[in-house]
């Protein structure tokens, strides 16, 4: 609910997005299950508008059971870290040049 809020304010970005994530982590409650499925939902989102950058994946990471990370972004998990499709990461300004780094697994 709060991110359509936020949408009649302005447009979300990498940085709302992870700083969503991180939000989460501290502030949803602890039954897991509701917080998943809201860190789902904020994550498929984000996706949707390709906004997926280093902050989105790093706070997901944090955030996400590993169960859940690995349903997400498991399968573009490589030796060099995890290569992001371009799709996902279209909209984030400045760093759709690359494509796989570790520093999204560290």
């Amino acid at each position: 609910k709060t991110l359509i809020l936020l949408r009649d304010w302005t447009t979300p970005d990498h940085t709302t997005y992870g700083t969503f994530l991180q939000a989460s982590s501290n502030l949803l409650p602890r039954d897991e299950a509701r917080k998943l499925r809201v860190v789902e939902a904020v994550f498929l989102s984000c996706v949707e508008e390709g906004q997926c950058g280093q902050m989105v994946v790093r706070n997901l990471k944090n955030v996400a059971s590993p169960e859940l990370y690995d349903a997400l972004v498991g399968r573009f998990v490589t030796e060099d870290g995890l290569d992001i499709p371009l799709r996902w990461r279209r909209n984030v300004a400045g760093h759709n040049d690359c494509l796989a780094t570790s520093y999204f697994d560290s």
